[in-house]
C-alpha cells in the first residue's frame, strides 16, 4: 500500500535520487551521513506518486519534516560550536544533523506525537491537479536530511503557490543556512543569531539529556527500522514547545540501515512484503 495515498500498488522509490549530480557536495557538507543504499533513503509508494515525487523539474509531490523550525534550530546551535571551534582554534567538529531517532524523540518530547511510534511526523505535499488530498502528516521512519534534500526542489518549482508560504520560507532559511557560508549575512538575512555555543536549553540541557538517553537506549537498531511507517494523529503539544529558533540536540549515534552492496529494488520490497500484508501500511 502506498505510503502517501494508500493506492493499494507499491514501488520502493530513493529519496535522495540515485541520478543526483550533488551527491558528494551534500555529503562533503556533512548533509549526508547515512548510507543512499539503505532503507533511510528509500519511501515505498504507488507508480502515480512515484512518477510525481521523481519528476525533479516539475515535481508533483513531495514531503518534508512537519517541523522544519527543530531543523533550523539544530543548525543554528551546531553552527555556534562550529565557530567557536574555530575561534578558539580547535579542530574543526564538522556539521552535525539531526537523524530519524533524533526527530522522533524531539516530537515525542514535546508532544507532537505519542511515545513508542515509527517516526517523526512528514507533511504530505500534491502540487498538481486531480491529486489525492492528504491533509494528516505521516510517520516515516528514514533519514530526515533525505527530505529535506528532495524538497529543496520545491523552491524552484513553477507552483510554488500550491505550497504554504511558511513552508517555503523555511525550506530557504535551511537552503541558506546548509549552503551558503559560515558568515553573518546568512543570519541577517533571515533575522536570526546564534546562540552561545554553551547555552543551557530550558527545562535543563536537552543535548545532555538527548546524549544521555542514546547512551540509555538498549534498542537494537534493526528493532527500530523494521517498524512500518503508520498513520499518525498530532497529539496536543506539551506546554515546553514552541517555534522560535532556541533548542537544538546534538548527534550521538551513526545509523547504518545497510540493505547489502548487492541489494535490489526486489529485494527491499521482499524484505517489506510481511510488514505490508500484516499492517496494511508499509
Amino acid at each position: 500500500m502506498c505510503w502517501a495515498c494508500d493506492a493499494p500498488s507499491l514501488e520502493v522509490a530513493h529519496v535522495v535520487a540515485r541520478q543526483d549530480t550533488a551527491i558528494n557536495e551534500l555529503t562533503a557538507r556533512g548533509l549526508i551521513d547515512f548510507d543512499l543504499k539503505s532503507k533511510q533513503n528509500t519511501v515505498g509508494l504507488c507508480p502515480n506518486c512515484h512518477g510525481w515525487f521523481d519528476n525533479a523539474m516539475d515535481p508533483g509531490f513531495c514531503f518534508l519534516p512537519a517541523d522544519l523550525d527543530f531543523f533550523i534550530r539544530f543548525e543554528l546551535k551546531d553552527r555556534a560550536k562550529r565557530r567557536a571551534a574555530r575561534v578558539n582554534d580547535s579542530p574543526d567538529p564538522g556539521r552535525k544533523v539531526p537523524n530519524a531517532r533524533q526527530y522522533q524523540r524531539y516530537q515525542e518530547r514535546v508532544g507532537d506525537i505519542e511515545v513508542g511510534g515509527t517516526g517523526g511526523l512528514y507533511d504530505l505535499l500534491y502540487l498538481l491537479k486531480n491529486q489525492p488530498r492528504v491533509t494528516q502528516p505521516r510517520a516515516w521512519n528514514g533519514h530526515p536530511l533525505a527530505s529535506i534534500r528532495r524538497a529543496f526542489g520545491l523552491l524552484g518549482s513553477p507552483r510554488t503557490s500550491k505550497i504554504p508560504e511558511t513552508v517555503l520560507d523555511k525550506l530557504l532559511i535551511l537552503r541558506d543556512l546548509y549552503f551558503r557560508d559560515d558568515g553573518d549575512r546568512v543570519l541577517e538575512k533571515h533575522g536570526l543569531t546564534l546562540p552561545p555555543p554553551d547555552e543551557d536549553n530550558e527545562a535543563g540541557d536537552e543535548e545532555d539529556n538527548e546524549e544521555d538517553e542514546f547512551e540509555a537506549d538498549d534498542e537494537k537498531e534493526e528493532d527500530y527500522e523494521e517498524r512500518p511507517p503508520k498513520r499518525v494523529k498530532r497529539v496536543q503539544k506539551s506546554t515546553h514547545g514552541g517555534g522560535e529558533p532556541s533548542r537544538n540536540r546534538a548527534i550521538k549515534e551513526e545509523d547504518n540501515w545497510e540493505f547489502g552492496p548487492s541489494s535490489t529494488t526486489e529485494n527491499v520490497v521482499t524484505r517489506y512484503a510481511p510488514l505490508i500484508l500484516s499492517s496494511g501500511s508499509i
